[in-house]
């Protein structure tokens, strides 16, 4: 289940204007620190860089 909020997370965060904390909240999670744990877990980069990546 997790791992399909991240997914969502990860397509909003390329294409979406919101904040990191905006898209955790958006997809599920309560506390923007713990989306960015299992976010970097999942993906093995922050989210607040995974635009920047171009991926």
């Amino acid at each position: 289940m997790r791992s399909v909020r991240l997914k969502r997370a990860a397509q909003l965060l390329e294409k979406s204007q919101l904040t990191v904390a905006e898209i955790a909240y958006e997809v599920g999670f309560n506390n923007p620190k713990y989306f960015s744990k299992y976010f970097k877990l999942e993906y093995h980069v922050l989210p607040s860089q995974w635009g920047l990546q171009g991926t």
